[in-house]
């Protein structure tokens, strides 16, 4: 699965909705990643490839 395009798509999506990435990543972290393979692979994915997203907020404010 090409994550990047999946996570752009997402944010393509909210931002079509008057949303912003900032929505996906809360929507991430809120939906139970931990039990949805799909979300594990692009929260993981986000971790590595995208410093200045994820990986730099704090894990209280992913968790």
């Amino acid at each position: 699965m090409d994550y990047r395009m999946l996570y752009e798509n997402l944010v393509a999506e909210a931002e079509e909705n008057g949303l912003g990435g900032e929505f996906v990543d809360w929507g991430i972290s809120i939906s139970k990643w931990r039990a949805d393979p799909v979300a594990i692979a692009l929260y993981g994915w986000l971790l590595e490839n995208e410093p200045e997203g994820m990986a730099a907020k704090s894990e209280r404010q992913i968790d």
